[in-house]
């Protein structure tokens, strides 16, 4: 499951992630899970909601079952596949 957000980013975000005052922050959230349920492992991203824009690749593709490489990703503007 994915969880995305976004809220006013805390001043020790600010400061790591080189914001401004009252920039706001988006929180990228995966939960991968065991089959019964249980979270097997969380990561979460935050990055200035500003400079990133979130897309799903199948919504991104000219073909929904290509398989972009890091670099071609790159060249489409594309810098955080999660």
């Amino acid at each position: 499951m994915t969880l995305t957000t976004a809220r006013i980013a805390y001043e020790d975000e600010r400061t790591a992630l080189g914001m401004d005052y009252a920039e706001a922050v988006l929180i990228i959230r995966r939960t991968m899970a065991h089959p019964n349920g249980h979270p097997i492992e969380v990561t979460e991203v935050k990055a200035p909601a500003n400079r990133y824009e979130i897309g799903h690749h199948r919504e991104l593709a000219d073909d929904p079952e290509a398989d972009l490489t890091p670099q071609e990703l790159t060249d489409n503007g594309i810098d955080l596949v999660i």
